[in-house]
């Protein structure tokens, strides 16, 4: 194959990505409490909402199980959400950075989380929280 075909098509294929990108920007699905409760309510049977706190860029959740305390991490990933139980042995550790919670899972899928919470107060609530789960 002539190297210059092949350059020609992989600056053809760039430039309509590029073209796309500028016409249709990238959209981030944004989440709210509302969607992952009811994300939640779809994988766990009886789940009810409790006490929660969504990251400043809308990109991950913290949320209670009012039914039985279990803390849950909801996540967005591509134009979906994941869930993850955050029980003793699912989670690693909580660090706290101010309002910056950084989640160390045992979950080779989803190995770090971190939240930009509303404040330094609700950040170490939620690591107390974590900590004693």
């Amino acid at each position: 194959m002539d190297p210059v075909y092949l350059i020609g098509s992989l600056l053809g294929v760039a430039l309509l990505v590029g073209l796309n990108v500028v016409l249709l920007g990238r959209a981030r699905t944004r989440l709210e409490r509302d969607a992952a409760a009811a994300r939640l309510a779809e994988d766990v049977p009886g789940f009810v909402p409790g006490e929660s706190a969504v990251s400043a860029d809308g990109q991950a959740a913290l949320i209670e199980n009012a039914r039985d305390g279990a803390l849950w991490l909801v996540e967005v990933k591509g134009d979906g959400l994941v869930t993850r139980n955050l029980k003793r042995d699912g989670l690693r550790g909580a660090a706290r950075d101010g309002g910056k919670l950084t989640l160390t899972l045992a979950d080779f899928t989803l190995p770090r989380v971190q939240l930009v919470l509303a404040d330094a107060d609700a950040a170490r609530a939620w690591q107390a929280r974590l900590e004693g789960a």
